[in-house]
């Protein structure tokens, strides 16, 4: 099943070096010398992903932020307001509905 996946890290101080890999381990992305960065990428296999963050500043210590969203909870629904005109009660109930769609397509 294909589940979107996105993801930020921030970097206090250091440069840091980035590698995804999927369950087969090959490698998805590879991104280097950065501080900060919002990047996504769509699974195409079941399994565990494997990510691997690196400081490549010597003799640094440093604090990474992550955070990763994935299936449903990666969907921007402020675009799906802006594009049917939703108010913000009518914009609820339709991310209600389709996580009660989600969980019965699961169970079936």
């Amino acid at each position: 099943m294909l589940k979107t996946v996105i993801y930020e890290l921030m970097s206090s101080e250091g440069k840091l070096q980035l590698i995804i890999k999927d369950p087969n381990e090959k490698e998805l992305h590879v991104r280097e010398n950065f501080h900060s960065f919002k990047e996504s990428f769509t699974t195409f296999y079941g399994g565990y992903y494997e990510l691997c963050v690196l400081n490549k500043s010597e003799g640094t210590k440093d604090r990474v932020n992550f955070t990763m969203k994935s299936g449903i909870a990666a969907k921007d629904y402020s675009e799906v307001a802006k594009m049917k005109d939703l108010k913000p009660i009518e914009l609820d109930v339709l991310i209600y509905i389709i996580s009660i769609k989600l969980r019965f397509s699961f169970k079936n």
